[in-house]
């Protein structure tokens, strides 16, 4: 019985195969035998790209879209093995929870691309991050990879309040308009048009509103609102 020892960390990635050489001491010469092979692999899958549905990096999904059920796609692929699952971690940042869903291979015409599908309803509102878990037959993970995105059903509050209320004629009413935002935040503050703040006086002729006030959330959703005042 013969041995050798090879050290593998001087190894690269990749197949080997195993030739023994054999010569007895006439120099017949044999090499015919080399049944025994390997596959070294410390690199985990390669990640290429991953999407949420049709929205790009960083979507922002308002009151109607975070109802839905929509997919995640991910490409994995493995040079040297092959990948055997991947999972898919939903991270909240409003409660620093994280529930895994397992990914399924989108069939044999679409080799490398794995999905699942995210029930939107159960996740808070907030910031999430979608991270991908890819792991191939010798437990090499990959999970460098992730989307994040946005989910605020809470349009702004609106309101705006005239004083006084019940001006004489001539009097001079000033009108004060301000908002808030119960989900992730205003875009920017309350505004009433054609004006640059959220404060707008008028001289009372007579019964009247205001202009229109306007806040805008992150996630694009306006709410809107008038004041009155009564001579």
């Amino acid at each position: 019985f013969w041995a050798s020892e090879v050290n593998v960390l001087e190894l690269k990635d990749g197949f080997y195969n195993i030739q023994a050489y054999a010569t007895d001491t006439v120099g017949n010469f044999n090499n015919t035998n080399s049944n025994v092979s390997f596959r070294l692999d410390r690199t985990p899958p390669n990640v290429t790209s991953v999407a949420l549905y049709n929205f790009t990096y960083g979507a922002n999904l308002s009151a109607g879209l975070s109802a839905n059920f929509i997919t995640l796609n991910a490409t994995v692929n493995d040079s040297t093995t092959s990948v055997t699952s991947v999972i898919i971690g939903i991270n909240s940042s409003s409660n620093s929870s994280q529930f895994n869903v397992t990914a399924f291979v989108g069939g044999t015409s679409n080799a490398g691309k794995w999905n699942v599908t995210i029930n939107l309803s159960l996740l808070t509102e907030g910031y999430h991050s979608a991270v991908v878990y890819a792991n191939d037959i010798l437990s090499n993970v990959n999970n460098s990879e992730l989307i994040t995105f946005l989910i605020d059903r809470t349009a702004p509050t609106v309101s705006v309040s005239c004083i006084p209320s019940s001006p004489t004629s001539g009097q001079i009413v000033t009108c004060t308009c301000t908002a808030s935002d119960a989900g992730i935040g205003l875009e920017s503050s309350a505004k009433f048009e054609g004006d640059t703040d959220n404060v707008q006086s008028t001289t009372a002729t007579g019964s009247g509103t205001s202009s229109i006030c306007r806040a805008r959330d992150l996630l694009g959703q306006t709410t809107t609102a008038t004041g009155s005042w009564t001579l």
